[in-house]
């Protein structure tokens, strides 16, 4: 994981909210405990992929990796998954780097159990 490029697409996601005038309210902070955690998620968009590991990032202030539908990993908005932590359900290297970031600190995680967006 390249570190500057999490951080950068932080500051466009930042941006992107900025501009949006979007109004995020997390409720239950200070029930989020120290160490290595695991969000599960439910999807109602592909966007959280994207929005929810800026959010976590900033309350956890470590990094928020994300598992993505091989899909979503296709031109530039693929290059941007990448860079801000997601990572393909169908990479053949996924679990290994979810247990060593996990065990090492390295990265909390964001997972969608249901595999598919939920209406």
């Amino acid at each position: 994981m390249n570190r500057h490029a999490y951080l950068a697409t932080g500051h466009v996601i930042a941006l992107m909210k900025a501009l949006s005038k979007v109004n995020v309210n997390i409720h239950g902070r200070e029930n989020i405990p120290d160490g290595s955690l695991i969000f599960v998620v439910n999807h109602f968009t592909r966007i959280e992929t994207f929005l929810l590991p800026y959010h976590i990032y900033y309350l956890t202030h470590r990094p928020v990796w994300s598992l993505a539908h091989p899909d979503m990993f296709s031109g530039a908005f693929g290059q941007l998954l990448e860079a801000g932590g997601a990572f393909s359900t169908s990479a053949p290297h996924r679990d290994r780097v979810i247990v060593k970031s996990l065990l090492t600190g390295e990265a909390n995680w964001i997972i969608f159990p249901e595999g598919c967006m939920v209406k």
